[in-house]
């Protein structure tokens, strides 16, 4: 999820966000979603014209976020109650009437206090102009809870059922190939959303087509993915040394700050850089090996000594003394 307040501007400012957010350029075969969070209807369609113009197949109002951050800037699952569902109608309708922008625009909900609120909302954002709408099937909770139990696929199923055939995504309760296949069949939505699940193992919507076609299973070997997430990092242009300040502290997701705290702010937590993909990594490795990963696989040392794809994936390798 990116700023669209940040993405959207023209200073040099703009274009560093940009830049940190795209790598090099964003190819239209790859058919990238761009994900704003945004309460400002001009500034959403100021960023998704500009993410259009560097090839973006679409661009997603993101109104599921419940962490503290939007709570205090007033986006995401923060701008959802129904006081502000005219403000959410308002920011879609601008960019998806706007003759410029030639991309659909889609969204992302969370469910609303009722299951009749949660439709109407939705409703409300077809008729607004949104192309697609995603549904994470859990309520916003609190401040210091989240998440709390599973996601309600019947919730999801029903609001699948009153938009039908309009095209809704079921988010949640995914932690396997089986569950993409059951999730689907079970909400009958047009396609599947995964977050965590996919970062700890990125071949998972291949494992899942192949379990639904009948066809062998993509094997579960960490490092054959950390070679080709490290590749992909590459080819995108996104540096695999670590640029943060200190880095001491491996929950913060660091990006290209600058100098002033108010840089630093803006830039803290929305960059796939070393310290999210060294996480990602970690995870990667874990899969289809016995007994837990040799040590601090993606420690900070081995990193530093990276610089790029191919250095990685020797120090990985190195470290499974696997021989290729």
């Amino acid at each position: 999820m990116l700023l669209a307040s940040e993405f959207c501007k023209s200073d040099g400012e703009g274009e560093q966000y940009r830049r940190q957010a795209f790598g090099r350029i964003v190819m239209p075969e790859q058919k990238v979603n761009v994900q704003f969070a945004s309460n400002d209807p001009g500034e959403f369609l100021e960023a998704a014209l500009k993410a259009q113009k560097l090839g973006a197949a679409a661009v997603d109002l993101n109104l599921g976020c419940p962490q503290r951050r939007a709570k205090e800037h007033h986006y995401g699952a923060y701008m959802t109650d129904r006081v502000d569902w005219q403000l959410c109608c308002d920011v879609i309708s601008r960019a998806s009437s706007n003759e410029r922008l030639t991309i659909p625009v889609t969204v992302k909900i969370r469910l609303q206090k009722t299951l009749e609120e949660t439709v109407e909302f939705a409703t409300m954002l077809r008729n607004s102009g949104a192309s697609l709408i995603a549904v994470h099937g859990r309520h916003r909770g609190s401040e210091d809870r989240r998440r709390d139990g599973s996601a309600d696929l019947d919730a999801i199923a029903a609001v699948v059922d009153a938009l039908k055939p309009f095209p809704v995504l079921t988010n949640g309760n995914v932690r396997s190939p089986e569950d993409v296949t059951n999730n689907l069949k079970y909400t009958k939505a047009a396609g599947i959303m995964v977050a965590e699940e996919l970062l700890r193992d990125p071949a998972l919507f291949a494992r899942a087509g192949a379990r639904a076609d009948g066809e062998a299973e993509v094997p579960q070997r960490g490092v054959e993915l950390v070679e080709e997430y490290c590749r992909v990092c590459e080819s995108c242009g996104l540096k695999l040394d670590d640029g943060s300040r200190n880095g001491k502290n491996g929950n913060q997701i660091r990006g290209a700050a600058g100098e002033g705290e108010e840089d630093f702010e803006r830039f803290s937590v929305w960059w796939t850089n070393a310290e999210s993909v060294k996480g990602h990594l970690k995870n990667m490795l874990s899969l289809g090996t016995k007994g837990g990963s040799k040590g601090d696989l993606t420690s900070r040392r081995t990193f530093k000594k990276a610089e790029g794809a191919d250095g990685a994936i020797h120090a990985f390798r190195r470290r499974f003394s696997i021989n290729k």
